[in-house]
């Protein structure tokens, strides 16, 4: 059976931005013997925190980040995670966390950015390149996939992102090699078109 992380960005009451939708998420969620949760107040956090996930239970098939998003950038706890320009050569921020939590994953593991717009297609598109840049620094045969819309605590339940979520809001970085992602009116058309009976 597949182990699912989810990792829920973590900021003091105070704290701007507010964390408000995460702790709703978080509240919602009902980890079991192979769904976990877990809080992260800062990026150099994350290792540690999937290796004690590891340790316990084994390698992660779905890693799941949600904190506040953007185009090209992910957020976890107190700075950005994960971050790209719009180029093919620009660094990936954050590249250093990527090299550190590959060898916790299976090697067809799919790690999620569930912040808001991730893999927005705003163009110079800088959220097509993040997926395909850190799903290069995570090696092998994994996938990144990021969001194409707004998430809100609604895309959520007790375990974690909705599986009727993931077509309308998830772009991946295979796709991402060939274009850039579809707005959500275009993914929703792709989807009402696959639906429709044959002539």
């Amino acid at each position: 059976m597949a182990n699912m992380l989810l990792i829920i960005g973590w900021r003091t009451p105070n704290a701007t931005p507010s964390t408000a939708l995460m702790n709703e998420v978080a509240k919602k969620v009902q980890p079991n013997e192979r769904f976990f949760m877990r809080r992260c107040h800062t990026p150099s956090a994350l290792p540690g925190i999937i290796d004690d996930v590891v340790a316990r239970y084994g390698p992660i098939d779905v890693l799941d980040l949600y904190d506040h998003g953007g185009d090209g950038h992910q957020r976890m706890g107190d700075r950005q995670l994960f971050a790209s320009d719009g180029t093919q050569t620009g660094p990936l921020i954050g590249e250093d966390i990527a090299l550190a939590i590959a060898p916790r994953l299976t090697e067809t593991a799919h790690v999620r950015l569930l912040g808001c717009d991730t893999s927005s297609a705003v163009l110079p598109a800088p959220g097509r390149f993040l997926l395909i840049k850190l799903a290069r620094a995570l090696g092998g045969r994994r996938t990144v996939f990021g969001t194409m819309n707004v998430t809100d605590p609604d895309d959520f339940d007790q375990r974690g992102l909705k599986p009727g979520r993931e077509p309308s809001l998830l772009f991946s970085s295979s796709a991402a090699l060939d274009m850039e992602a579809p707005t959500p009116e275009e993914r929703t058309a792709h989807i009402v078109a696959t639906r429709k009976p044959p002539a």
